[in-house]
């Protein structure tokens, strides 16, 4: 069967096909490839990172690789982690943004009307 008004192609899907058809178009969207569980860092892992963080804050993709290996996570684990902990030192601790502070703060501004 031959559409009249657009040209037939692989996104294009015919009057008797339908997305359940096709197991990437299940569940609304794609699906990323290799998605895993998050990464729990054991303290001695940290530790090693802590320690390699201290000396250079931008680790080489050699540097990186040897890391990975070494605790048996994959090299963009390594790179996401040196890229948080790079976020993280950059802001200076204890901001109002803290849920903890927001929720004290209207606790306390709650006692006080009472």
């Amino acid at each position: 069967m031959l559409s009249m008004g657009r040209p037939e192609s692989p996104l294009h899907l015919g009057d008797d096909e339908t997305a359940q058809d096709d197991p990437a178009e299940i569940g609304g969207g794609r699906k990323r490839k290799g998605k895993s569980t998050r990464w729990n860092i054991p303290s001695s892992a940290l530790s090693m990172l802590e320690q390699m963080f201290q000396k250079d804050k931008f680790p080489s993709v050699e540097t990186r690789k040897k890391i990975a290996t070494d605790l048996k996570v994959t090299p963009r684990q390594v790179q996401v982690w040196f890229q948080n902990k790079r976020q993280r030192s950059t802001k200076p601790p204890g901001r109002p943004s803290d849920t903890r502070s927001i929720l004290n703060t209207s606790v306390s501004f709650a006692e006080k009307s009472l």
